[in-house]
């Protein structure tokens, strides 16, 4: 039987009302390439995480409508044998699971800007509802706790928002968790169906501070503008706001605009203690706000050895930050 971990009501005031029952202390998982025998879950639980987000990749071409999922292409973890393994070890270690889809559009990258065209609109869609309604079946069948319908589909939802209607509707007719979509930082105002799920959800790479290094302080306050506009948008929905991304990599200017530092080099400008500061003042800023539904690290790989003080990438893995981590989700 499904985990029920959702709402209990009464707890916000004013017209929010709805809190979980336990904030979400996550990680989003980086899928295994290859069949494997290891398993990370363990290491994850011993942090005091309480959910995983497994993350399959459909993959895309900036000239085509095609979502490849389950296919030789893609990677095993995004697989239905790889999904429903992750999902297994981490119901043994007593995580409870986020399915969250990615795109990846060749040539591009990013989905949020991909638009093929008015004409093969429905083309894509009719793909793409495929891609989703795959993951919602496994999701029913494994008794995961909780589904993405997309992850940042900003030119998608912006042209063709009836789509999105259509496609929670279907979806809830086949999986009967807790529903969300995870919506790129500056976009989530502008999600029409916010009402038709249960839970809001943002990937949370807010530009805070500009410097290579600023100090724990400078990113609470940094973070203050940010939290009034989500208090008053928790209160418009009476939802509560979940962060399906958050996370700062290990290198200077971590703290600002994070896109522009995705293509560095694992090995280069590598800054702990930046890393370590925007976990701080993240923390103590937003944690304990009672519309806070927690959040899912970005990222954590399944890989022993992972990360460490020479790689300046998301992951915490073999970092000083880890134990920040550890003591806010072990409190």
């Amino acid at each position: 039987m499904r985990r029920y971990w959702l709402l209990i009501v009464g707890l916000l005031g004013l017209n929010a009302s709805a809190q979980l029952l336990h904030k979400i202390e996550g990680v989003n998982l980086v899928s295994h390439k290859l069949p494997t025998e290891y398993n990370c879950m363990p290491d994850i639980a011993g942090i005091g995480a309480n959910w995983v987000s497994v993350c399959p990749f459909g993959i895309m071409d900036k000239n085509s409508t095609d979502v490849i999922f389950n296919s030789t292409i893609n990677w095993f973890g995004d697989r239905d044998q790889g999904l429903k393994k992750s999902i297994a070890q981490a119901n043994r270690s007593g995580l409870k699971v986020c399915l969250k889809p990615q795109l990846y559009v060749k040539g591009m990258g990013w989905p949020g800007d991909y638009n093929p065209g008015k004409i093969l609109w429905p083309v894509w869609e009719e793909n793409y509802t495929k891609y989703i309604l795959f993951l919602a079946e496994i999701a029913e069948q494994e008794d995961v706790d909780m589904l993405m319908v997309g992850t940042e589909c900003k030119s998608s939802i912006r042209l063709r928002p009836e789509y999105w209607t259509f496609l929670i509707d279907t979806v809830r007719s086949v999986y009967s968790g807790q529903l969300s979509y995870a919506s790129n930082w500056d976009n989530y105002n502008n999600i029409p169906f916010w009402n038709q799920l249960d839970v809001i959800s943002i990937d949370a790479y807010f530009p805070l501070r500009k410097e290579k290094t600023p100090d724990t302080e400078s990113i609470e306050i940094a973070w203050k503008p940010i939290i009034k506009k989500l208090d008053e948008f928790a209160k418009k929905y009476n939802k509560t706001i979940l962060f399906s991304e958050y996370g700062y990599r290990s290198t200077d200017n971590t703290a600002w605009q994070q896109w522009l530092i995705e293509s560095r080099p694992v090995d280069e400008k590598i800054n702990l203690q930046a890393q370590l500061n925007a976990y701080q003042g993240f923390y103590s800023a937003i944690w304990n706000r009672p519309w806070f539904a927690g959040g899912f690290i970005w990222k954590w790989y399944c890989l022993p050895n992972s990360g460490g003080i020479e790689n300046s990438d998301y992951t915490p893995q073999g970092k000083p930050v880890l134990s920040e981590i550890e003591k806010i989700y072990k409190q």
